[in-house]
């Protein structure tokens, strides 16, 4: 054998048992993530610059003063990217045990197929190391990766199988605010993060978008650990500034005017300006006394590439008047906990601004449902017209003096429901297009039942109301008995109370505002019940959590029920408002237009009917 050969055998056997070169997070994905096509607007090469306020992260996940790492971020600014970047730097040249914690089953199935599989897919070095998922190759599953030295599982918020037994060094809880607790054994987070207590270089990291202030577990942590607010140069004073949304202005209602006024020269900065600044910004720690355990981030989607101020201004107008959008706005733009009022307006106040209605259905008015709750010895009916943006209109409340019990009840009911008409403000006469009825009550459940079984085709469904926070509004029920022979319909009563009396605190008329007419109906006693509960914050698995509780022990809350109810039933058919318009006013308001006579039924009825049918 030469000299030259041996010469190259050993320079081949240097190389292969040199130790890898040392690279930080960043910098690992800079030189080898590429972003798979149907993942991101932006395919190609990694680039950090883009999203520079996540290089301390990176940082804080290689120090092992660091423990815990808290991000309380806004939508847009790569937050499961950022967690992916770590999972792969930690496959290719720290692999470990890892746990990759989700809210609930298919958002694991969603990230493992359609954004860690990808990855793997596009990125050379990754590729490699973890095999095609195979149905047979029990090591690598869409919930469960297999690699030389570690391991990567996904799992959804309530698998307590999964999280026992499972030694783990690093974990990273996605959408933290919304991973719920495992059976009775508390916080899934909280198990995965004892799991990890056998390393010494362990790790727990959360990101997620923040939710309400009394209860939102990111808040709570944010505040708990170190503090830090993300800062970039000023484009014209140099100082360096976080944004705020108070500091950006525009014109008239028009987001194309959007600037951003600098808190220190008083600057006008524009978009671009703001964007080309990020690379070069840097985290502000407001407690720089405490320890390096818990490190905790603030950011909001200002300082998001994907996010121009022109955006943010447009989505605020269109959020400022619905408070539903403002909550909405407030999590996934500002990145902060939206602080809820569920006290605010009081029954008293609710009574003095009653209004004179100008006819029995006013003119914003466009689909007229109905809530219907049910007594031992009586049936209340709530009906409620709603217009653009939920704008509300209460029309009536009845009350049928009879036991749900006896046949006559269903049969008064029944012709109320269907024959019910009143005359609109603009001419037509309206009729219930959709109701929920209570079948809360086991003695009377068969009858609601028996009651809408046949009735689906007008709109009319039994209802169940559950307790619970962060539940849709109304979801089928797939639990169908026999006795249901149809929908039945689970209300997010926790959910539809807040969202009325955060409604009942709008002050302008317009979108959400609820208007209350001068009717016998009305009357103190009808806003005491409806003002008859509250929010009480307890702990629940280590965590604040909101309940709905009487102020008053045996205060009677019929008519907040009756609004979850009617508001529900609006919800279920989802109403397009302009169509129905269309459909029904439009020709009312044109020059010359005569409005029917109210009693030329037949010529506005058809058009309801033809509209109620198409739901």
């Amino acid at each position: 054998m030469s000299m030259e050969t041996i010469l190259k055998i050993r320079a081949k056997f240097k190389k292969e048992l040199a130790p890898p070169e040392s690279l930080s997070i960043d910098e690992w994905a800079d030189i080898y993530r590429r972003i798979p096509k149907e993942s991101s607007p932006e395919p190609g090469r990694w680039s950090t610059d883009k999203v520079a306020y996540h290089r301390q992260v990176y940082a804080d996940v290689k120090n092992p003063d660091v423990k815990e790492i808290i991000c309380m971020e806004a939508s847009q600014v790569a937050k499961t990217e950022k967690c992916l970047n770590i999972v792969g730097y930690h496959i290719d040249r720290d692999p470990c045990p890892m746990l990759y914690l989700l809210p609930s089953l298919p958002l694991v199935q969603a990230i493992s197929k359609d954004r860690f599989t990808p990855m793997v897919r596009e990125t050379p070095v990754l590729h490699k190391k973890i095999s095609e998922e195979r149905s047979r190759d029990s090591s690598n599953t869409i919930e469960h990766k297999s690699f030389e030295g570690g391991t990567i599982t996904f799992i959804g918020g309530g698998s307590a199988p999964s999280l026992a037994s499972r030694p783990i060094r690093l974990v990273l809880a996605d959408e933290y605010d919304r991973i719920g607790a495992v059976g009775g054994e508390g916080s899934a987070a909280m198990l995965a993060k004892r799991r990890t207590s056998n390393f010494w270089n362990r790790k727990f990291i959360a990101v997620s978008s923040p939710t309400r202030k009394a209860t939102s577990r990111i808040y709570q942590s944010y505040q708990a650990g170190k503090r830090h607010v993300f800062t970039i140069p000023c484009a014209h004073c140099g100082e360096f500034i976080e944004l705020k949304f108070e500091q950006l202005h525009w014109q008239d209602d028009r987001p194309d005017t959007a600037r951003y006024e600098c808190q220190k020269c008083g600057a006008h900065l524009k978009n671009a300006e703001i964007k080309k600044n990020v690379k070069n910004g840097k985290w502000h720690c407001l407690d720089p006394e405490k320890t390096d355990y818990r490190k905790s981030y603030k950011l909001s989607a200002l300082y998001s590439r994907w996010v121009s101020l022109e955006d943010f201004v447009h989505e605020y107008l269109d959020a400022k008047s619905d408070i539903e959008k403002m909550i909405v706005f407030t999590n996934t733009y500002l990145g902060e906990p939206f602080e809820e009022n569920t006290e605010g307006v009081e029954h008293v106040d609710l009574y003095i601004r009653r209004e004179q209605y100008a006819a029995p259905v006013p003119e914003g008015v466009l689909v007229l449902v109905a809530g219907v709750d049910l007594q031992g010895d009586r049936g209340e009916i709530l009906v409620q017209g709603f217009g653009y943006d939920y704008e509300c209109w209460t029309i009536e409340h009845r009350v049928i003096r009879k036991s749900p019990q006896q046949d006559e009840f269903w049969e008064d009911l029944d012709h109320f429901l269907m024959n019910t008409r009143y005359d609109h403000e603009l001419g037509p006469k309206l009729r219930i297009v959709s109701a929920l009825i209570d079948s809360g009550d086991g003695k009377i459940t068969n009858r609601v039942y028996q009651f809408c079984s046949d009735k689906a085709h007008r709109n009319i469904w039994p209802s169940k109301g559950k307790e619970g926070e962060d539940r849709a509004l109304a979801t089928k029920s797939t639990a169908r008995t026999q006795a249901t022979k149809g929908d039945l319909f689970v209300l997010g009563v926790d959910e539809a109370k807040t969202l009325i009396y955060q409604r009942l605190m709008v002050m302008d008329v317009g979108p959400g505002y609820y208007h209350y007419p001068f009717s016998d109906f009305c009357d103190r006693s009808f806003f005491k019940q409806l003002k008859s509960e509250k929010v009480e914050i307890t702990f629940k698995n280590g965590y604040k959590s909101r309940k709905w509780i009487k102020k008053k022990e045996k205060s009677p809350n019929e008519i907040l029920d009756l609004h979850v109810m009617a508001l529900c039933a609006c919800v279920i058919i989802n109403p397009i408002w302009g169509a129905i318009y269309e459909n029904m006013f439009a020709g009312i308001k044109e020059e010359g237009a005569r409005a029917p006579d109210h009693d030329d039924e037949d010529e506005w009825a058809a058009p309801q009917k033809s509209w109620a049918e198409d739901w």
